[in-house]
């Protein structure tokens, strides 16, 4: 066993060190996110985050749909809310293409391991909330006709 073997070794622990410090930097951030990882078993923590993830993705899509009514509402001329309301169709498939491969990016980087999907999973997650938090600030800025 040569020298390089060491240096791969001890780069890919680095590497995965620092990924699950990612990962628990991520449930820091976020107070539910946070319970989960609290959790007493993987099972719970498990549940806790696909209660979560749906909980995050019902709360996305209600937004998107008030968004989508306050631009056909919108005190502007019929060009503009279309160009909006298409804008606003791309910009949610895109996201949601965008949190795909983001978050299959994490759990590939785990390299298989016990809690790869609970990375993808909770990283699925965080992105939501971001996108839930722009969604109100969108339809917040529409102001109706």
């Amino acid at each position: 066993m040569g020298a390089n073997y060491f240096a791969r070794r001890v780069k890919n622990s680095v590497l995965l060190f620092c990924l699950f410090s990612a990962a628990s930097c991520v449930y820091a951030r976020d107070a539910d996110l946070q319970k989960c990882s609290d959790a007493d078993t993987p099972a719970e923590e498990r549940t806790c985050l696909e209660t979560l993830s749906h909980r995050t993705n019902a709360k996305l899509a209600k937004l998107e749909k008030e968004a989508l009514e306050r631009v056909d509402a919108w005190e502007q001329e019929d060009s503009y809310r279309a160009a909006t309301r298409k804008s606003l169709v791309d910009s949610s498939q895109l996201f949601k293409q965008y949190r795909r491969s983001q978050c299959g990016l994490f759990q590939s980087l785990a390299a298989g391991g016990n809690g790869a999907s609970d990375m993808k999973l909770a990283c699925s997650i965080e992105v939501t909330k971001d996108r839930v938090r722009q969604m109100k600030d969108i339809a917040d800025a529409l102001k109706p006709r």
